[in-house]
């Protein structure tokens, strides 16, 4: 069980109501040093008394398990998990999981301002399906083909073709499923109304979170 708790790529540690750490994993005293007889306020912040508002202790008064999020002393973000644990002589320790968020929160954070420039682009920018079945659709669409979200989504991409440019499209699907790019392609696209407009088209090959393209 020690040898998997040192692997484990978490942190683990066991906290007592001394706020001693009496077993620290290698995850965590690579993250934060090894805490030898320090408490862990001296150890991680290098305090001389116990931090004001201390997350992990809520469990001393609760003796329920307790989630929450912290920025360590080494900048990385964790998502924490404490849970009430008894030694086998029956004193109180809190058992602590720290997983390492910082990618993920970091990946988060820059999906929802990618999403947030596509939402308020005045482009048009559209995705959909390699048969052609629109799944995203953005203001900017909205606004230069006349159409709601709630009327295109889940429609073939032809409802704004022109007459006689269905060829056009499948040349244009071909170069995607090849994986090429289709860069500044000016063409001719029919808004709700009817009216004919000139677009100048970028589509690009992409990868959803499967790598199915």
């Amino acid at each position: 069980l020690y040898d998997l708790l040192e692997m484990l790529p978490v942190y683990v540690c066991l906290l007592n109501e001394r706020y001693q750490i009496p077993f620290s994993n290698r995850n965590f005293r690579e993250s934060f040093a090894d805490p030898g007889k320090k408490r862990c306020y001296e150890s991680l912040f290098n305090q001389t008394e116990p931090c004001e508002n201390c997350e992990t202790f809520t469990v001393l008064k609760t003796r329920e398990a307790h989630r929450w999020f912290w920025t360590g002393p080494n900048g990385r973000d964790y998502e924490v998990h404490d849970i009430p644990f008894w030694d086998t002589d029956g004193t109180f320790h809190i058992l602590e999981m720290g997983i390492d968020i910082t990618d993920r929160k970091k990946a988060e954070e820059e999906s929802t301002i990618l999403a947030s420039i596509v939402a308020h682009s005045d482009d048009a920018i559209i995705g959909k399906s390699l048969d052609g079945t629109i799944l995203s659709w953005n203001a900017g669409a909205e606004r230069i083909y006349g159409y709601s979200a709630e009327e295109v989504i889940g429609q073939h991409i032809s409802i704004l073709l022109a007459p006689g440019l269905i060829d056009e499209f499948g040349c244009l699907l071909e170069k995607i499923r090849n994986g090429e790019p289709v860069v500044h392609y000016d063409t001719i696209r029919v808004r709700k109304d009817g009216t004919q407009i000139q677009v100048s088209l970028v589509i690009s090959p992409i990868m959803d979170s499967k790598g199915t393209l």
